[in-house]
């Protein structure tokens, strides 16, 4: 993944995080075009030139898969100073989101947590156990329908280095 691509999955996933917790119920995307009437260009952050997917297309699917079509906002926790946990409520499962939006990987958190659930990268791929710290990329955590708020709660044992 360039780091362009990434930092755009990374920046649109956290601002749909932020618009769903703050009450938007659905979220539509225009990919735009450019070019002239007879040479569009359908190039944007989704898809690359002649309609490859980009990074983001991929992110997106996996917040859409573990959200579902109408997320519940079941609340928040800031994580030090730059740092953030939204979670949700869906019919089938309960999703916490995580990342820090410290640009600097020297001021990044230092997180570890005893929370019990399924941990997700940002692709969707399984993390083996919770991560050492958060960085830009948000990352999941994902437990049993309707334990939203423990699992936020539960981050109470993330430790923050501020």
């Amino acid at each position: 993944m360039t780091d362009s691509e990434r930092r755009c999955a990374e920046y649109t996933l956290r601002y749909f995080i932020v618009m769903l917790s703050r009450g938007t119920e659905k979220i539509f995307i225009h990919a735009g075009s450019s070019g002239t009437a007879n040479q569009p260009n359908f190039e944007c952050a989704i898809f690359a030139a002649e309609g490859a997917p980009r990074k983001l297309f991929p992110a997106m699917a996996v917040l859409t898969e573990l959200l579902g079509p109408a997320p519940a906002f079941a609340g928040e926790r800031r994580l030090g100073a730059t740092g953030w946990a939204m979670a949700f409520k869906t019919g089938k499962q309960s999703v916490v989101i995580l990342w820090d939006a410290d640009e600097d990987p020297a001021a990044r958190i230092a997180a570890t947590s005893s929370a019990a659930g399924r941990w997700m990268d940002i692709m969707g791929r399984p993390l083996a156990a919770p991560p050492a710290g958060l960085s830009t990329s948000p990352v999941y955590l994902i437990g049993p329908a309707g334990k939203a708020k423990e699992l936020l709660e539960l981050l109470g044992s993330i430790r923050v280095r501020e």
